[in-house]
């Protein structure tokens, strides 16, 4: 690859990632003020952030769903990661494929799934069973509540903290461990003292992802707050935003105020990484050693078994009991089992077919072109010594830190401040905004394989006259198709899931399956919205299979 095609592929890469990222977050500043009119002041031009000012409330509230998320994900998370990867409970390898299905499902499928097994009345199915068997007089739960979002929040992005630690503490060195261990320390001394410490950046690192999740979440919030009155920033923003009267001064401000909390997160966590080593590994081989949980394995193993239950067993079945009876009663003389429910959102529900194709359309669109920008990202930023590539990897990094409610509210004023570009209500907008904000999970999937690449392998191709195209053909695409069939369903799973910013930028016509279950749920039955929540899980897992098989079929790992 020549200097000159090198600093044209660079620099064309850098002016997409700017506009991608950059041009909403403008956008967005620009529309937080307001025109001056005659004879007015600068009240008038911040109006927005008076509103802001007026609903600190909101504010409070986003923080306090975030924070309080973000530990309960970490304490299942950490938990559920350590009693895996360094004990010995039995069927560990089923348990920790279990774990991680609420990855694949959405916190919205949650939510439903939560609201029909918690709801403060007989018609959840807890406190009806609770009544029936004679075990309580009254409703005992109340999924409807602050503690009610954090708890459904909290278990559906534990996930993330446990992919982070399990990979931390099957790499450290157990030898740390058991030092301590020689020196007197016990299982718990040692777990405190040296193992969590370790895992520290893994912790910090997957705390930030949570929280930029959980600030920036909509669907939990408005099915299980929003009926009781109890809002946060990321649905009053879509009530301006979608409302009769449009306040968009007011969705900006707000969004910047959520862009300014988990920027303050970012430093933080900088801050706190940069004064310490957390080294754990090392050029010597080691295979980490099993702890023999002796009297502890059974409640371990039924920690684990609790998660798998509240995250997956539950809220799945619920939701199918659900999608097969014509109204919800758990009195066995009066449940009628039938399909009414999905043949009326698959045949007569019209939102259903065009949710599905505008989803299947995006979701294969989208993962392709973040693939192929993240394998030539990745490709220039290590196997280049280009001067500002670093300026690109944050660049592009950017999203992550960024809430998604953020992003569309910039795009939405950016595009619809350029009515020669009639973007704005079709499924361009929303592919650029899913190019936004999941281009960093495809530049780091690509990235994990590339690293393990040795690059003398292309080196041998070109010296041998190979082009550059020539040598990602034959020897780097083949070299990478782990992480690209990884990074591919990572991709169309997360474009699937994804409510918050498309609820702001769909119409009839480009609807998704996220938005048409919200939209359902605020307009049907809890039966019909059940349905149409495990076809889109369906979809989900069919996307999840197809990758694997054809992994498999390519020689990677399954």
């Amino acid at each position: 690859m020549t200097d000159k095609l090198k600093l044209g592929t660079f620099a064309g890469l850098t002016a997409i990632v700017l506009f991608l990222v950059g041009y909403p977050l403008v956008m967005l500043v620009l529309s937080s003020f307001e025109p001056i009119p005659q004879g007015g002041g600068l009240h008038d031009a911040l109006r927005g952030y008076l509103v802001l000012f007026d609903n600190l409330d909101l504010l409070y509230n986003s923080i306090v769903i975030a924070v309080g998320s973000t530990l309960l994900a970490l304490i299942f998370g950490v938990g559920l990661a350590w009693i895996i990867a360094r004990t010995d409970i039995p069927f560990r390898g089923l348990l920790e494929q279990m774990v991680v299905i609420p990855f694949y499902l959405t916190p919205l499928m949650g939510a439903v799934g939560w609201a029909l097994l918690a709801s403060p009345n007989e018609g959840g199915a807890l406190n009806a069973l609770l009544m029936r068997w004679s075990l309580a007089d009254e409703p005992v739960f109340n999924v409807y509540t602050p503690l009610g979002i954090i708890w459904v929040m909290g278990i559906y992005f534990a996930p993330f903290p446990f992919l982070f630690a399990v990979g931390a503490l099957r790499s450290m060195d157990p030898s740390l461990e058991e030092s301590s261990q020689v020196l007197g320390s016990g299982q718990f001394g040692t777990s405190l003292r040296i193992t969590l410490p370790l895992i520290m950046p893994a912790m910090l690192g997957s705390s930030l992802l949570v929280f930029v999740l959980a600030v920036g979440q909509f669907g939990v919030p408005a099915i299980l707050g929003s009926p009781n009155g109890y809002h946060v920033l990321t649905t009053r923003i879509y009530e301006y935003v979608t409302g009769f009267q449009p306040d968009y001064a007011a969705a900006s401000a707000m969004g910047l105020s959520l862009f300014a909390f988990t920027a303050v997160g970012v430093y933080l966590q900088f801050k706190v990484l940069g004064q310490k080593k957390y080294t754990t590994v090392t050029g010597r081989g080691f295979r980490p050693k099993l702890i023999d949980a002796r009297g502890w394995r059974l409640p371990l193993f039924g920690f684990v078994v609790f998660y798998v239950a509240i995250a997956v067993i539950l809220p799945i079945g619920i939701l199918l009991f659900a999608s097969l009876v014509e109204w919800i009663v758990y009195d066995p003389e009066y449940i009628q089992f039938t399909l009414q429910n999905f043949n009326h959102v698959i045949y007569q529900h019209s939102a259903t077919k065009i949710a599905v194709g505008n989803t299947l359309i995006l979701a294969f669109s989208a993962s392709a072109i973040i693939l192929l920008l993240s394998v030539i990202i990745a490709w220039m930023l290590h196997r280049t010594n280009l001067p500002g590539r670093r300026l690109l990897e944050y660049v592009s990094m950017v999203p992550v830190a960024v809430p998604a409610v953020v992003f569309s509210v910039g795009l939405l004023w950016a595009w619809t401040s350029i009515p020669v570009i009639p973007i704005y209500g079709t499924l361009w907008i929303l592919l650029i905004c899913y190019l936004t904000i999941f281009l960093p999970y495809g530049i780091r999937a690509i990235s994990a394989t590339l690293v393990q690449i040795d690059k003398s392998l292309e080196e041998c191709a070109s010296v041998m006259g190979a082009s550059w195209g020539r040598v990602l053909r034959t020897i780097t695409f083949p070299l990478l198709a782990p992480g690209l069939w990884a990074g591919w369903a990572i991709l169309f799973i997360s474009v699937t899931k994804e409510l918050t910013a498309s609820a702001l930028l769909y119409n009839s016509k480009t609807v998704v399956l996220s938005v048409a279950v919200f939209d359902l749920w605020a307009h049907s039955s809890f039966t019909n919205v059940a349905a149409l929540s495990l076809i889109q899980a369906a979809v989900i897992f069919a996307a999840l299979f197809l990758s694997r098989l054809l992994g498999r079929a390519r020689g990677a790992p399954a």
